[in-house]
């Protein structure tokens, strides 16, 4: 586990130690961009986006003046390419519902 110290010395910014998400994730600011740490203080989330927002079980991320959804890891479930970010919940749930349908329908 990396100290406190030793965090606020590697970044810009890093959100309070007692400000994690349920996944025990806190955001951090590298040269103008947000990542995600654990807990332990390991890189979840590279430093490569304009803003990241915490949801109950993804994230809203804002790059280049478009928004997408990841998830815990930083596996994208949504692109980068949406104007507003209140829909992307609302488009990765159709999407994800269309998935499932595709699977059954070739099973």
């Amino acid at each position: 586990m990396i100290s406190e110290e030793k965090l606020n010395q590697k970044y810009d910014w890093i959100s309070p130690s007692n400000y994690t998400d349920e996944y025990g994730n806190r955001e951090f600011q590298l040269k103008g961009k947000y990542g995600l740490i654990s807990i332990n203080g390991n890189e979840v989330v590279k430093p490569i986006y304009d803003l990241i927002w915490s949801l109950e079980h993804e994230y809203i991320v804002r790059l280049n003046g478009k928004y997408g959804l990841i998830d815990k890891n930083g596996k994208i479930l949504l692109p980068c390419k949406y104007n507003v970010k209140d829909d992307l919940r609302e488009i990765y749930k159709r999407k994800l519902k269309r998935y499932n349908e595709i699977l059954k329908e070739n099973n």
